[in-house]
């Protein structure tokens, strides 16, 4: 792995564990293009305000296996996911082994999806197998699936709790405001979606 600026960029398989709490926007975690690994977020709270910045960004190409430990919290500058997962990315996510009520919380800035993509991006694949995820979109972004202007891609729901609201006409899974859906699988598991329009 390398620390550059603000970018902790996981360069190879790992695994990595990653903790603490950075809310000034000091700390973006990146998976680089062609990269597969195996991150668990233990009880990680990243935030940011500043700019387009993503606190927890995969490149097209990425795959992570996402492990989670307690509850994580990951909000983006404008225009990102809260958890960047573009076209051509997979992301799998479930609880740690000795963690079954391990927890995502995932908030896009305005224009982003909360899992997905950035505005006028299409979004990757996503594959939920336990844990708690509670997502919301940005403003006209989908709280998992698209931003604004941005489609969807995959989402497989196996198991764990699913909450996912869509901000200002986006869908709670699905497209962006003003986007197609993609491919929704639930196969197991509690799935909560839904759109507000303010």
């Amino acid at each position: 792995w390398t620390f550059v600026g603000s970018n902790l960029t996981l360069t190879n398989a790992g695994p990595f564990t990653i903790s603490g709490t950075n809310t000034a926007g000091a700390v973006c975690v990146v998976v680089p293009q062609g990269v597969t690994n195996a991150v668990t977020l233990s009880e990680l709270e990243l935030r940011t305000d500043a700019g387009e910045q993503c606190v927890f960004a995969l490149e097209a190409g990425a795959s992570v296996a996402l492990f989670l430990a307690g509850d994580n919290i990951l909000q983006s500058g404008y225009n990102r996911p809260g958890l960047e997962v573009p076209a051509g990315a997979l992301l799998t996510i479930t609880h740690a082994p000795d963690d079954s009520e391990g927890a995502l919380f995932a908030y896009g800035g305005a224009r982003g999806a909360g899992i997905g993509s950035r505005g006028l991006s299409v979004a990757g694949e996503v594959i939920i197998n336990g844990g708690g995820v509670a997502v919301m979109g940005g403003q006209y972004g989908a709280g998992i699936g698209g931003g604004w202007g941005g489609t969807a891609g995959s989402l497989t729901v196996n198991g764990g709790e699913v909450v996912a609201r869509g901000n200002e006409g986006a869908a709670g899974i699905g497209g962006g405001y003003k986007r197609s859906g993609g491919t929704v699988t639930i196969a197991g598991g509690a799935v909560t979606a839904w759109s507000d329009y303010f």
